[in-house]
């Protein structure tokens, strides 16, 4: 194969293509890097040319502002009109008007001749409400070597040039940054990682890597500038003066005014996420899903809880909820203190999921939260496609008269998915298939989700068998005892739903119009 381009030739003629290419390569680049610094760091905001002034050389009338790129706000003293520029007298002076772009750091620019007289003496530069590198405004030099650094200014600065002597004001220009002004590269750094908190904090900020941490950077003649609610900063958005208290979900962006006036961002977001509080596990279920926040627990009871052999020899557990308004779950990796029967009050701080459930975070604590114990009493079910509802996700019920075949439970024409399927296999040998077919059973477990959609039962205990074929024996069973479905007895139930004892030890649940 043929390379593409050879220069096996040899000869001065060769050479010199070559040096042309590198020559238009270096050409290409060196105005490329050009355009690009430019539209980074230079910014016009302010310009007078004095274009509309038409005055004499001999300056015999006082200026007329209304002549003026920018006719209001000036204070003038012992200045008349030139032709196409002002003219000043020794001693007099320029103010300029407040210019409301105006603030961090800038670039002043005035471009100074001489009138009536051969002295390059400086004119003399006064700034209120900031500072500026030099007091000096030279006569007869060039923008780049003519330029004066503004430091902390704001639109309520007023920028004075006095004359020493008889002088030409041709151009006043303020601008941010130097088209021969390169970018810092360095990324901002904050003190606190971002992430998720649950105890306020206060945070620092540096504009790069090598910087140290500090409450201002005055003395370098940087300004920070920060937002938190994500926008991009401004010139005009929050300067970073010391520790930010953060007690709540924020997110940080952040920019830095060099010394120029050049303001650098970076796309870089901060976020830093405080749990949104929460009275119940109702209003727990419906925040959105990745919620970080912080349930309320009222008298809430776990309803199951099992620790079973996970990968890589690490502990798996599940735990169920239940408080007066529904009911939550939780599965990982892990082990807490926490079993069947505890009665949990407080608060703990969690990631909510869609499914009904919740995650738990490396900040969710559940010790000492146990303050008593009572046996939890699963919610009576007779209806399978009653359960076929999310209102049920993560609920401790007792599915009752139910014949199981191919791992779901059926009755009246609906099935739920049995989760445990090794236990439905101890309880019937050839399989997840029963002896008898037609046998009922009741089936106590917790109501989940299932990975793609739909629900299923996770069988906590074996089935009881109730009858054949829907028959049972013994007298009618009589109500003994009401309870609410979290399990406070009252003496008479009122309109809504209750757990209702029965004679026969069964409990199923009524709803009482």
């Amino acid at each position: 194969m043929k390379p593409i381009i050879s220069f096996s030739q040899g000869g001065a003629a060769a050479r010199s293509r070559i040096a042309l290419v590198r020559m238009l390569l270096v050409c290409v680049s060196l105005w490329t890097c050009s355009l690009m610094m430019s539209a980074q760091t230079e910014e016009i905001f302010f310009k007078e040319s004095f274009q509309g002034v038409n005055g004499l050389e001999s300056g015999v009338s006082p200026l007329d502002t209304a002549d003026l790129d920018h006719p209001s706000g000036w204070i003038l003293d012992r200045v008349h009109s030139g032709p196409q520029c002002a003219l000043m007298e020794s001693g007099g002076s320029i103010t300029l008007p407040p210019v409301p772009e105006m603030t961090g750091n800038a670039i002043l620019y005035v471009a100074l001749s001489s009138w009536n007289n051969e002295s390059y003496e400086p004119c003399k530069l006064e700034v209120s409400q900031g500072e500026s590198s030099g007091s000096d405004l030279e006569i007869g030099v060039s923008k780049d070597g003519g330029y004066v650094k503004l430091y902390n200014v704001t639109p309520e600065t007023r920028i004075t040039v006095r004359a020493t002597h008889d002088v030409r004001v041709e151009t006043i220009v303020l601008q941010y940054g130097l088209n021969t002004v390169g970018m810092y590269t360095d990324e901002f750094q904050l003190s606190v990682p971002a992430g998720a908190y649950v105890e306020p904090f206060d945070v620092r900020m540096s504009p790069a890597e090598d910087i140290d941490f500090a409450d201002n950077y005055l003395d370098r003649h940087m300004i920070m500038v920060y937002t938190t609610d994500g926008t991009q900063p401004t010139r005009f958005s929050t300067r970073y003066d010391g520790p930010i208290r953060v007690d709540t979900t924020t997110v940080f962006r952040l920019g830095l005014i060099n010394e120029f006036g050049t303001l650098i961002t970076r796309s870089n977001k901060y976020k830093y996420v405080f749990p949104v509080d929460v009275r119940n596990m109702a209003d727990y279920r419906a925040l959105p899903d990745n919620t970080f926040a912080r349930l309320q627990l009222d008298d809430a009871v776990v309803t199951y809880s099992e620790i079973t052999a996970g990968k890589g020899g690490d502990w798996y557990q599940y735990i169920y909820l239940r408080d007066s308004t529904g009911a939550i779950g939780t599965e990982g990796y892990g082990s807490l203190p926490l079993h069947t029967g505890d009665v949990l009050g407080g608060s703990v701080v969690l990631y909510s999921r869609r499914d009904g459930g919740w995650s738990m975070s490396e900040y969710s604590s559940f010790d000492n939260l146990a303050t008593d114990y009572r046996e939890p009493e699963p919610v009576w079910v007779e209806s399978v496609s009653e359960l076929l509802d999310s209102c049920w996700l993560c609920q401790l019920v007792t599915l009752s008269g139910v014949t199981v075949s191919e791992g779901y439970a059926r009755r009246d024409g609906a099935s739920i998915l049995l989760d445990k399927v090794s236990t439905m296999r101890t309880l019937f040998p050839t399989g997840n298939v029963p002896d008898d077919p037609e046998a009922e059973y009741d089936i106590t477990g917790i109501v989940q989700p299932v990975y793609g959609g739909g629900f299923q039962l996770m069988a906590i205990g074996y089935p009881v068998l109730t009858g054949i074929s829907g028959t049972s024996a013994g007298a009618a069973a009589t109500p003994v005892a009401y309870y609410t479905t979290d399990g406070r007895r009252v003496s008479r139930p009122e309109r809504g739903i209750y757990l209702v004892h029965y004679s026969d030890g069964k409990v199923r649940k009524v709803f009482f119009r």
